[in-house]
């Protein structure tokens, strides 16, 4: 063997042991220290809210405080990817992470000047460093070669393209090139021109120096060794290099959208999407660019009507679909940054005292259990509660009327004796299961004025309960996100059927929207309905206005909180809701549609209830089921009257006179004592005075109205004014005079139907009131 052969022998087994050697280290180093493939995962994104069609409403930063917007490379123009390749990596889909070819030109370029002018880094060991950040060295070159080495190994080349273009800097806090596409053209990466991709194409190498907004001709000299290296790689020809140096695109820093800020803000909170570069940054949120348009126009016009008030008044709108439950349209504030009215603050969520809206649940409750039908009376008379005394909005009463009637008219003793009845505890789990969670307190915090507006609620909440009323009594979260295939949410059944189609059959009848619009429905219109609230001291008005298929949720109110004698429900919120929900439900049915399960009974005709063998009228009527097991009226009786003295008479003091049996009318004192103080004749006969036998029950006395039982009064001590209560009570017609007694004292003997004014004392007391017929009632109350 001659020496030549010996020394390639030994060249060639050197050269084996020290390749062998070399990968036994890239092996063992490989297994010690994997790249965290992770990374590419866990990069920050921007989250961007877009609505229902995808267009952007809101951008929101990075835990990074960037903006990087990861979109798939199939969703980037080609000429992003092709220039960027041509001037960065033209070798890319040739190298295994890293190109040897381009390390040794680099090596040479840098011994030859005598400093680092070349680093050779590919795509891969860019990605690298800007997912590490580390220092431009050797050392820091060397892992970022052995990292990409590993990269290239696991995945594709398009997704190291797709990583990189979505991580690439392109100036200031812009990452990835979806952000940079809006941030200087406004539009997306997709639609992006020739010239236009080459320009992004050359920001990375220096994208502070580049950047086209502060130095665009040196950002068009860079795009022009893009568009070179373009050329040069076969990525584009003569003609198309000519016309895109040629082109100057305009470049300006266009704003991150802002539409719809507090509905993009509650997307963005309810949204399960997580902000990662491997998963989409957008939520695809429930919003109707159109109907939100609708709102907008609408609170605009409402509050240019209200003109001496309107730079101070603050309004909130919802719009829910009613089948899905989608909030299609929000508006927290008339405008987001006006300083004046708190524009920030989103009203639709705030905490605020509803007024009256509220009853509809109460009266839905009500028809649940049973307690009333739509077509029973309810007394809508002067009643005390104890330490509250209710009185309607026009201040008047109105005696017994339809349960229908005084829900459609918003009386408010019909509603308090209606929460007395289902008991406040009830009500209040009844609202917590409707999503009325602010109402959050104890019964005995609330007491009976939580149905006039006595807790808070949220706009969001009152509208979504509303809608579970318009859905056959079944409630559904309100959702803000859609992911576009989501199966029906069956919801959860909160009231009956019939309850529910009574409500809104009362809220929707000709007569009540004329009183909010001054119009009748026209012939085959969708079927609207409304309730207002309005709150205590005039400081919130509302209304929440609906049809089959949306639900609109209207409020106003001062920006600071202040009463304002326009903050009526009916004057400043209906226009505004019943408009809006009339422009939107194009395609709603033109009726409720009457539910499964309704039963007819013989009502009467007076009272409502089931008719019992006494009463002189009655009507068929469908009710619910639940309805037709109401005790019957118990209004009218029979009994024996004297002809001569229209007096009744007993078994007792019968005797040989003639009677006749007839058909009275026999209600409650303090209804009874209603009609006598508005002109109407007694309908009842009363008892012969000269019977001594006649039972309590057939000589009912007066009943006190106020003070009512167990009130207490707080005495202000050195007032400067008088501080006296009214003694009232309600008689029956044979009744002439009341003495009244406190304890055993005689402090006023006045006719029957007179009031009489008590200046206060501390202590607890026992009032008597007694009639001319020895009949009476006793109240207790404390003064503070």
């Amino acid at each position: 063997m001659t020496r030549w052969r010996r020394w390639s022998l030994r060249a060639a087994l050197g050269s084996l042991v020290a390749l062998t050697f070399v990968v036994v280290v890239l092996s063992v180093l490989w297994q010690l220290f994997p790249f965290r493939f992770e990374q590419l995962d866990d990069y920050p994104a921007a989250q961007v809210v877009a609505d229902r069609h995808g267009d952007w409403l809101r951008v929101y930063r990075s835990a990074h405080d960037e903006i990087r917007i990861p979109v798939a490379l199939d969703e980037m123009s080609h000429w992003i990817a092709d220039a960027t390749i041509a001037v960065e990596d033209r070798h890319f889909y040739s190298h295994p992470g890293v190109d040897p070819l381009a390390v040794i030109r680099a090596a040479l370029q840098n011994v030859s000047r005598g400093k680092i002018h070349s680093g050779a880094s590919t795509l891969t060991m860019q990605l690298v460093r800007m997912l590490e950040g580390r220092p431009r060295t050797y050392r820091s070159k060397a892992i970022e070669a052995f990292f990409a080495i590993q990269i290239d190994a696991r995945l594709t080349k398009k997704r190291i393209l797709e990583d990189y273009l979505n991580l690439a800097p392109y100036g200031g806090n812009v990452r990835g090139v979806e952000a940079a596409a809006w941030r200087y053209f406004g539009k997306n990466s997709r639609d992006l021109s020739l010239g236009e991709a080459a320009l992004l194409a050359g920001l990375p190498q220096s994208p502070s120096r580049l950047r086209p907004d502060r130095s665009y001709e040196r950002a068009l000299a860079r795009r022009k060794v893009v568009l070179e290296s373009m050329l040069r790689e076969g990525f584009i020809d003569e003609e198309q290099f000519a016309h895109a140096v040629r082109s100057r695109p305009r470049v300006e820093l266009h704003p991150w959208p802002l539409g719809a800020p507090h509905f993009a803000d509650l997307a963005r909170a309810s949204s399960a999407s997580s902000c990662s570069a491997s998963e989409h940054s957008r939520v695809r949120s429930t919003l109707d660019p159109s109907i939100q348009d609708v709102v907008e126009e609408a609170i605009v016009e409402r509050l240019a009507s209200l003109r001496r008030t309107a730079s101070e008044l603050s309004a909130a709108v919802v719009v829910m679909e009613v089948e899905t439950g989608f909030v299609r349209a929000l508006l927290g504030s008339p405008d987001f940054f006006d300083r004046l009215r708190h524009g920030s603050v989103n009203a639709a969520v705030a905490r605020r005292s509803p007024g009256s809206a509220l009853k509809p649940l109460l009266f839905a409750q009500a028809f649940d259990r049973g307690i009333v039908g739509p077509s029973t009376y309810l007394a809508d008379v002067p009643t005390p509660f104890v330490a509250y005394v209710p009185r309607n909005y026009d201040r008047q009463f109105h005696g017994p009327v339809a349960a229908s009637e005084a829900l459609r008219k918003s009386y408010n003793i019909p509603a308090v004796r209606l929460q007395q009845a289902v008991g406040t505890p009830s009500f209040i789990r009844k609202l917590c299961s409707l999503g009325l969670d602010t109402v959050d307190r104890g019964a005995s915090h609330y007491g009976l004025t939580l149905c006039l507006g006595g807790g808070e609620v949220r706009l969001l909440d009152l509208t979504n309960a509303y809608a579970a009323l318009v859905r056959n009594g079944v409630w559904r979260e309100a959702r803000f996100v859609s992911s576009g295939d989501e199966p029906s949410v069956a919801g959860q059944p909160v009231f009956r059927e019939s309850s529910a189609y009574f409500v809104l059959e009362a809220l929707s009848t000709d007569d009540h929207l004329r009183a909010a619009t001054h119009a009748k429905r026209s012939v085959g219109a969708p079927v609207i309905g409304y309730k207002t609230g309005t709150s205590f001291g005039l400081r919130d008005a509302w209304c929440v206005a609906f049809s089959s298929r949306f639900v609109v949720g209207v409020w106003f109110g001062d920006s600071r909180g202040r009463s304002r004698s326009e903050l009526v429900g009916i004057d400043a919120a209906a226009p505004a809701a019943i408009g809006i929900v009339e422009e939107i439900s194009a395609g709603a049915a033109i009726e409720w549609s009457e539910p499964d399960g309704l039963v007819e009974i013989a009502s009467c005709s007076l009272t409502g209830f089931p008719a019992s063998e006494h009463c002189p009228s009655r009507k068929a009527e469908r009710v619910g089921a639940v309805s037709a097991f109401l005790p019957k009226c118990r209004v009218h009786e029979i009994v024996r009257v004297d002809p001569k003295s229209s007096a009744r008479v007993c078994d007792a003091c019968v005797g040989e006179r003639r009677t006749e049996i007839r058909v009275v009318e026999s209600w409650p004192p303090e209804v009874e004592s209603w009609f006598a103080r508005n002109g109407r004749p007694s309908r009842s006969f009363p008892h012969d005075p000269e019977c001594s036998h006649a039972t309590e029950s057939e000589r009912p006395g007066p009943r006190i109205v106020t003070p009512a039982d167990g009130a207490r009064y707080r005495l202000v001590r050195d007032a400067p004014f008088e501080q006296t209560i009214l003694l009232s009570a309600a008689v029956v017609s044979d009744s002439k005079e009341l003495f009244w007694f406190l304890g055993d004292e005689l402090i006023a003997h006045v006719p029957a139907g007179n009031k009489v004014s008590w200046e206060l004392r501390f202590g607890h007391h026992r009032l008597r009131c007694v009639d001319d017929r020895g009949r009476g009632s006793t109240a207790t109350f404390v003064v503070e």
